[in-house]
């Protein structure tokens, strides 16, 4: 199948005189219906589905914020939503930081009209601050729809943002001959060439193992980010607990999986990413030595690939990159394309600008360093969890 992502020109054109759908119905979704619509849509990731608003209601102890739409071409569509974390600042959002990526599923590709009207409703409700951070692959038809909003009363404020999206419907030989470059494929060889062995597990026993590889790297980032050990460790503490993972694999069962590149007995690195009718690659984690030096990535990278074309999986979201060269050549050497989109936010007052300002002063107060890092910058958001770990922390 072709992605839609790598054919954006529909969307935008079809939005291109400002034309916004009508919407027929709109409130909160019925669950079944919902999980029949992301069973549907090609372009649905784990995250979209109602068994991941379970984890997300229980362990991020948030609401459930999602709202159905009904439009007037017959489209039907669910925009996943969660609101009330006391971790999460300024309302509803699609997804909050550290929960995965949001966006919308739909009986149909959206287009900008749908969108728009989605927005619309959005900016219609009372919240001070709405935020939507949508996969990539509907990055184009959310711009599009921004831009056929004519009316600025309540701001919707943008930020560009670029991830990584990878083609596997042509099955595993074709993408590890045809998609990893030679690079990779080297990788992979020296990686069983220096004994390293992927254990991969969906029953969560797997778990501390990527839990302590995080944490065991929370020293470094503190120190390459100048930032108080104490308050390093408050913040990893608060972001990824033993207690998040733990829920992640309960509620997603085989959905989720955990592997483990082992070398000699020791973990080199940890993945995990939560699969469906498509993949979100979620979190990595190498140890800072035997990591690079086994090319342990790389084998837990070929690993989830050949799990996800074993299954049938359309393609693999790698999440947020940033502006971060090593994330993207990392991500381009498998074979991923990059994407430009953006992460919007509706706001009331300005918040962002707010807070934006606050962080700034914070950050210069105690010396504080941003850092480009490979933590969450493989899924989801490289801010503080739309991404994927390495070896380093982002700074939220």
């Amino acid at each position: 199948m072709t992605i839609a992502p790598f054919n954006t020109d529909v969307e935008a054109s079809e939005t291109a005189a400002g034309h916004i759908a009508s919407v027929i119905s709109a409130g909160p979704p019925d669950r079944e219906r919902w999980a029949a619509i992301a069973d549907r849509d090609p372009l649905a990731l784990p995250t979209h589905h109602p068994r991941w608003m379970d984890v997300v209601t229980g362990a991020g102890r948030m609401k459930d914020a999602s709202r159905s739409y009904t439009f007037d071409d017959g489209v039907e569509a669910v925009l996943v939503m969660a609101s009330g974390s006391r971790n999460h600042r300024g309302g509803p959002a699609s997804l909050p930081l550290g929960w995965g990526i949001g966006g919308a599923v739909a009986t149909e590709p959206l287009t900008g009209a749908h969108t728009a009207a989605i927005l619309r409703d959005l900016r219609n409700r009372t919240s001070l601050r709405t935020t939507v951070w949508p996969a990539a692959a509907q990055g184009a038809a959310w711009t599009a729809g921004r831009d056929a909003l004519d009316d600025t009363t309540v701001p919707i404020v943008s930020v560009p943002r670029r991830a990584h999206v990878l083609d596997i419907s042509g099955g595993f030989d074709h993408v590890y001959q045809h998609k990893f470059n030679k690079k990779t494929r080297r990788y992979h060889r020296l990686a069983l060439a220096h004994g390293v062995e992927v254990e991969a597990s969906d029953d969560g026993r797997l778990a501390p193992v990527l839990h302590e590889l995080i944490h065991a790297a929370v020293p470094r980032w503190a120190a390459q980010q100048n930032e108080p050990l104490w308050l390093a460790r408050f913040r990893a503490n608060r972001r990824d607990p033993l207690t998040k993972f733990d829920a992640i694999t309960r509620g997603m069962g085989s959905r989720c999986r955990i592997s483990v590149a082992w070398v000699d007995g020791r973990p080199a690195g940890a993945k995990l990413y939560l699969l469906d009718r498509n993949v979100e690659s979620i979190w990595m984690a190498l140890d800072p030595e035997l990591g690079p030096a086994t090319n342990a990535a790389t084998a837990l990278h070929v690993e989830m690939v050949s799990t996800a074309c074993e299954l049938g999986c359309g393609y693999v979201d790698f999440g947020e990159s940033g502006q971060s060269k090593g994330l993207e050549d990392a991500k381009r050497r498998l074979g991923a394309v990059g994407i430009d989109y953006e992460s919007m936010a509706i706001e009331r007052l300005p918040i962002s600008r707010v807070e934006t300002a606050v962080k700034r002063l914070a950050k210069r107060a105690v010396g504080f360093r941003d850092v480009e890092h490979d933590l969450h910058a493989d899924a989801g958001h490289a801010e503080t969890g739309h991404a994927e770990a390495s070896s380093a922390a982002p700074a939220d």
